[in-house]
């Protein structure tokens, strides 16, 4: 007769993959990075070589994620990739020209460091370039709630503004973003859906990024607006 394994050792045995997960995410130093970088190299889809993930990163749908060579994940920076779901929701697509991935996809350069506690939204696409900066805090949406449903203009439901509200209650925007090469996103700024900067672009501090910022130049405010070329001296807009 077989015999049954104790309650106890069941519950451990249990416990072991949280564990694991808790032991891979959180641990500090060399060591920790080694492991998160041999786990996550089995999970996403792509991650280059040297890559640092640091602790306390939380991944969300790591198969849709890319990371380029010499990149850093920095300590508590949040990915959150792979497509939304849609179902009962009013969502309106807003294209981005520029971006040439799937919806959901985010994929990040070589050379690029992701300051803690950024946070960054893929639901919509990603694209970070090559030698870029993300600073501590900042936002990066390619997914938004909406107060109204920009797909109907006589639609005059009031929508809320919570994921947790019935579906129907639901109104979204979702656009890629694309963040071009050596460009800088500053600390505590936002990014909205469907944003395109281009390359060698600064983002100032606590600045709000929407449509389209040219490359080559330095854009602060709620919008943000150029107000300098980065090679020359003299101000574009004067604040």
């Amino acid at each position: 007769m077989r015999s049954k394994v104790p309650l106890g050792i069941q519950v451990l045995f249990g416990l072991i993959p949280t564990f694991w997960s808790l032991l891979v995410h959180h641990w500090p130093g060399q060591l920790g990075n080694r492991l998160r970088y041999r786990y996550y190299k089995k999970r996403m889809k792509f991650l280059g070589d040297r890559v640092t993930i640091c602790a306390g990163v939380h991944v969300v749908n790591p198969e849709h994620i890319s990371i380029g060579d010499r990149t850093c994940i920095d300590r508590y920076v949040s990915l959150l990739a792979g497509p939304a779901k849609e179902a009962g929701r009013k969502v309106h697509h807003k294209r981005n020209g520029a971006f040439s991935g799937a919806i959901g996809e985010i994929r990040i350069g070589r050379g690029v460091h992701v300051s803690p506690f950024a946070y960054l939204l893929g639901h919509g696409g990603l694209d970070v370039g090559d030698n870029s900066g993300i600073g501590s805090g900042a936002r990066v949406f390619s997914l938004s709630h909406h107060y109204r449903n920009l797909d109907d203009d006589a639609d005059s439901h009031p929508y809320v503004f919570t994921s947790y509200a019935p579906l129907e209650d639901q109104a979204l925007i979702c656009g890629p973003v694309v963040i071009g090469a050596r460009c800088a996103i500053g600390l505590n700024s936002v990014v909205l859906p469907a944003t395109r900067i281009g390359d060698r672009t600064w983002l100032g501090t606590t600045s709000t990024a929407m449509g389209e910022i040219p490359p080559d130049c330095v854009a602060i405010g709620n919008p943000a607006v150029v107000v300098r070329q980065r090679l020359k001296s003299e101000r574009v807009v004067e604040s």
